[in-house]
């Protein structure tokens, strides 16, 4: 039996009929850092099934890089995509069949198998080995194998702690939804805490807390499946508030890595115009208070949440948790929506005094009337604000842009996603958010989806986007090809911290300036493609290793 077999780097995106790029031989990684390949292989002459087999110092996983259904790519589109015909697009990681040891085998067909090798933080630096056997069995019995290796050198110098602020909104309610059960109950609470740890090891440190069913992706007059942290009780004209949940939930979360925490929108989605959805026990009984019928002006509700935040940030002083806590207005709010926001920020802004409020923009309106104190700006927008005097901050991507700029869309490269770190160190980014970590319901939330059939959100944006991780069984999520090199980019920012330390900012900002045209590397003008990111983060090595050296010296 006939094997085919190549090493290719976390960048290529391996389709059965496309002859991917060959991944050097000899790669150099950090001490603490997580380094991923993959295997393309094919048979030759006939189907079967494979077994691979890993020799090497270090702790190795391998899993299966499977392609899913891609049916929408977006509206928009420019050079810089793998292609924007609906099909089969390489995106989900999975353990191999049969207890771990199994990979099919499929004839003149590429197939892939993602390496992700270990780095311990105090790994002795030096030259290790990698070695991978290939054995496969065709339907008939008959035998064949490859064999491959990779040489690893460790560079001497560990990667520093991320410093920046990274959130993915985690959907509390979709968990509940797409695992049939309870929100609250404690096999929910299991399953949210296995999506938490899937979260933090992939370097995402701050976390959506819903003191109230977030308001977010829901049409007017319609409402998501309540997710409501606060226990409210109205008795006699007076509320009171209970916030055990809460403090489980920040408890829990700390544990598993989490550093900071964000408290959804106070007001809707797209203009700021209604309350968002809050139940309370009203004489005895559990019933919805507040919601789309509530405008955001109500005195009613601007009563309850006054008494509510005097609470809660009691609540947060006691615990000595206000420095990690984080507040949310009005979600993407649009210009002529501005005087409305401005209402609902000036409230929020005296009764959470000392606090920051941060609210993802488009319009640099919002900024220029100095409405908000920490605005998260859309990468689309990052230099308009900047020259309207906005010192860099957040910025995030969406469902846009589709073109000119970076993204994580299932049909781009996986070097338009990892460029993001060199970006996020050029900019002095001190946060990054997105709105999907696990989005498993069609727009404005109104059908539970299969995320392995549908990956875009029921046609509505481009696949990738509602989600980083799958749902996979016993509650426990898989990774996405884009969750990893996602995190690969925010290796390359912590390997530019680490250089900037031995040769200084400037010098590490003339290197990144160089590696494009213009004489500048800028949201809209940033290195492209597989080899040029690969060899990037190389020099990146080899500078941290010249330098470790001189310094030695």
């Amino acid at each position: 039996m006939e094997i085919k077999a190549q090493f290719c780097s976390s960048l290529a995106k391996i389709f059965p009929d496309k002859t991917p790029e060959l991944l050097p031989d000899k790669i150099t990684a950090l001490q603490g850092e997580r380094y991923s390949f993959q295997l393309a292989y094919m048979a030759e002459n006939n189907r079967g099934s494979a077994q691979i087999r890993v020799t090497c110092p270090l702790p190795v996983t391998v899993r299966k890089a499977e392609s899913v259904p891609v049916r929408f790519c977006g509206r928009e589109f420019d050079e810089y995509i793998i292609s924007s015909t609906p099909g089969l697009y390489p995106d989900l990681l999975t353990l191999p069949d049969n207890s771990g040891t199994s990979f099919p085998l499929r004839l003149k067909q590429y197939l892939a198998a993602w390496f992700t090798v270990e780095i311990p933080a105090d790994c002795p630096p030096g030259n290790y080995t990698l070695d991978a056997e290939l054995a496969a069995t065709d339907y008939s019995g008959e035998n064949g194998s490859w064999q491959g290796r990779i040489n690893i050198e460790v560079i001497g110098a560990k990667l520093p702690e991320l410093s920046m602020k990274y959130t993915c909104w985690l959907h509390g309610d979709s968990l509940a939804s797409v695992y049939n059960v309870d929100i609250f109950s404690e096999k929910y609470w299991q399953i949210l805490a296995n999506f938490i740890r899937n979260a933090v090891s992939h370097g995402i440190n701050m976390m959506l807390t819903p003191l109230f069913t977030p308001p977010l992706d829901t049409g007017i007059g319609e409402e998501r499946l309540t997710n409501q942290l606060v226990k409210i009780e109205y008795r006699n004209g007076s509320y009171s508030f209970d916030f055990s949940l809460v403090e489980r939930f920040v408890l829990m979360a700390q544990e598993l890595g989490i550093k900071y925490f964000e408290v959804p929108p106070f007001f809707t989605q797209w203009g700021a115009a209604a309350a968002p959805k809050i139940t309370a026990v009203v004489n005895g009984r559990e019933e919805q208070i507040f919601g789309w019928e509530t405008p955001s002006d109500s005195p009613e509700y601007r009563n309850f949440l006054a008494a509510m935040l005097a609470e809660f940030t009691r609540f947060l002083y006691e615990h000595k948790w206000e420095e990690i806590f984080t507040f949310h207005c009005s979600d993407e709010p649009a210009a002529e929506q501005l005087d409305v926001y401005l209402d609902c920020q000036r409230f929020l802004q005296d009764k959470l005094r000392g606090f920051t409020i941060m609210d993802a923009l488009s319009s640099v309106e919002f900024f220029r009337k100095k409405v908000i104190n920490e605005p998260v700006v859309s990468i689309s927008k990052t230099d308009e604000f900047i020259a309207a005097g906005m010192t860099p901050g957040w910025i995030y991507y969406c469902c846009n842009p589709q073109t000119v700029y970076p993204n994580r869309f299932i049909h781009m490269p996986s070097a338009r996603n990892r460029v993001m770190g060199l970006l996020f160190y050029r900019y002095h980014i001190r946060g990054f958010l997105h709105w999907g970590f696990n989005f498993y319901y069609s727009y404005l939330s109104r059908d539970v989806l299969d995320p392995f059939f549908s990956t875009d959100a029921g046609g509505n944006y481009p696949a990738g986007d509602p989600f980083l991780v799958y749902p996979g069984n016993d509650g426990m999520p898989l990774d996405s090809i884009r969750h990893e090199v996602f995190f690969e980019a925010l290796q390359d920012l912590r390997a530019l911290q680490l250089l900037e330390t031995l040769i200084g900012r400037s010098a590490v900002e003339q290197f990144l300036d160089s590696t494009v045209s213009g004489g500048q590397m800028k949201m809209d003008n940033y290195p492209k493609g597989e080899k040029c990111l690969l060899e990037i983060r190389s020099c990146i090595n080899q500078l941290i290793k010249q330098n470790l050296n001189s310094v030695e010296k």
